[in-house]
């Protein structure tokens, strides 16, 4: 961070002036300590591009990881390594008071806060809350602290933290290092760029390998570019970019876990191969060929699935075995584009794509309640009224009945963009009459009056014998007609108000009298 950053992020945090002085301090101090390997652990340098100097770190696989997550984790502002030495007292395994002197790993700064941090692995933590009980304690949620360490840090207006190995991901920590050069260094051309997101907006969850197929241009160094800059998003703790096949690409997080709950909600009547592809839809009416003959699903259910041949009686199998048959390719389903459950899927798929990131996002967090809240937990929508969740839950049942079973996320989906009358409150001659008024009188260089503009529209429109409705009219045109106008500066939107005879724009007084507009007016230009 620069140095009006930093003294912008502590004023956000209101640090303390003392705290403030100790971390500049901190941040231009070299570590306190060199590192040593030895027998059981491998030490080393990490050339960091965020902060511009190499980070040391004594273990290759717990705190050279831990590196790996603060060099790319967005939260994170700032790390230095072996920063301060800590005095600590606490009671020995004899019962005895004991102080000891300790350097912390890292001090990070983050946009929350700022903290030390001591990394270690998970099995030497077990041994340490044994063999020194006072230092490292495990709490009741299963967190690890240490209690003398957060004392010091406290006195210093810091926190401390003791991080565990398990919360390292292998695949995560693997996803970084194979991204590490596409993060700076790939230079991606703007026509790609285009071409790659939208393919991706028109099929979210396609595979690397799908969307190579659909245009052998794209470059797969562009494409790992892009997950790098968070362009586009891939799940980096279940995916592995290398696997081409089974990486399924998303615009965003919010995306890609709406598309997951809802694969989630259709498990009872949907089945697929789980390689990122669009899952084999199992509907009514599906025909399947199943050991040399012809099928029909009639239902599928949660225990028992009907089948009717071409010729003979219908069968039933239990569904799990059905599933199975299907599963390892002795069913197979006939694919039929147009069939209804095709539909409905274009159609949910076109709901998706309109909500938006914020939408999906309450819709995700509504979800995960109501999942809740039919689990029984509740810790987890503790502060949620209940009968907003039964309300939820009549949306997601409704949807369900409207787009088919397995569809109810859609119903989650909230519909702030719908609310209020969105249709003209005038016809379009009338609001074409009111967009020239304001561009010909108002939205010029040598800008009128906003009462002297309404009194000339009005007068206008009592000459041509015009009526007015009392409905509010916003003028689109407004927008447009700034660009033309260099002199001054104007709000993105006029508005002018008709309501019981009066006429309202921005900090302007009523205006007293009776509007008229004709439905077809005279151009202004004639008047």
């Amino acid at each position: 961070m620069k140095t009006f950053a930093f003294e912008r992020w502590c004023d956000r945090l209101q640090l303390p002036t003392a705290t403030r002085d100790f971390l500049l301090r901190l941040r231009s101090s070299p570590p306190v300590r060199r590192v040593q390997g030895r027998l059981l652990n491998v030490c080393g340098t990490y050339a960091s591009r965020k902060m511009g100097v190499s980070i040391q770190f004594e273990s290759h696989t717990v705190e050279l990881w831990a590196i790996y997550t603060m060099e790319y984790d967005r939260e994170v502002l700032e790390f230095f390594d072996q920063p301060y030495q800590l005095e600590l007292h606490y009671q020995g395994p004899s019962g005895r008071p004991t102080k000891a002197l300790h350097t912390p790993d890292f001090l990070v700064l983050r946009k929350d806060g700022a903290s030390f941090e001591e990394w270690k692995p998970e099995e030497k933590l077990l041994e340490l809350m044994v063999t020194q009980p006072g230092r490292y304690q495990r709490d009741e949620n299963g967190k690890w602290r240490c209690p003398p360490g957060e004392a010091a840090a406290e006195s210093l207006g810091l926190t401390y933290r003791v991080r565990s190995s398990e919360e390292l991901h292998p695949g995560y920590i693997r996803n970084l290092i194979f991204l590490e050069e596409y993060f700076f260094d790939c230079v991606i051309p703007n026509a790609a760029l285009a071409h790659i997101l939208e393919a991706v907006e028109a099929t979210p969850g396609i595979t690397l390998s799908a969307l190579r197929e659909q245009d052998e241009h794209v470059r797969v160094d562009h494409v790992y570019a892009l997950i790098a800059r968070n362009r586009l998003y891939v799940d980096l703790y279940t995916s592995w970019l290398k696997d081409q096949l089974h990486l399924p690409l998303y615009l965003d997080r919010p995306t890609a876990e709406a598309h997951a709950l809802l694969r989630k909600s259709r498990s009872n009547t949907l089945f697929g191969y789980e390689d990122g592809a669009n899952p084999t839809a199992l509907h009514a009416n599906a025909l399947l060929d199943w050991d040399g003959k012809r099928w029909t699903l009639l239902n599928l259910g949660k225990t028992i699935t009907t089948l009717l041949p071409e010729e003979g009686t219908l069968i039933q199998l239990e569904t799990p075995v059905f599933l199975h048959l299907v599963d390892t390719h002795a069913i197979q389903v006939k694919d039929t584009p147009q069939g209804p459950a095709t539909a409905l899927s274009a159609e949910v798929h076109r709901l998706l794509i309109e909500a938006g990131d914020e939408a999906l996002e309450v819709a995700n967090q509504r979800y995960w309640l109501i999942e809740a809240y039919q689990n029984k937990q509740r810790e987890v929508y503790a502060g949620t009224p209940t009968r907003t969740i039964r309300d939820w839950l009549t949306h997601f049942r409704d949807a369900e009945a409207t787009y088919g079973y397995g569809y109810g996320y859609v119903g989650l989906l909230p519909k702030t963009a719908a609310r209020g009358n969105r249709e003209p409150k005038a016809d379009e001659a009338s609001r074409r009459f009111l967009d020239e008024a304001i561009a010909q009188w108002y939205a010029r260089p040598k800008q009128q009056k906003k009462r002297e503009v309404f009194v000339l529209y009005q007068r206008t429109c009592l000459e041509q014998y015009l009526v007015l409705g009392i409905r509010t009219h916003y003028s689109p045109a407004w927008r447009s007609s700034v660009g033309n106008c260099p002199h001054r500066s104007y709000p993105a939107r006029y508005r002018i108000a008709f309501k019981s005879g009066k006429a309202i724009g921005p900090t302007v007084g009523h205006v007293s009298g009776r509007c008229l507009l004709s439905s077809s007016p005279r151009s202004l230009s004639d008047l």
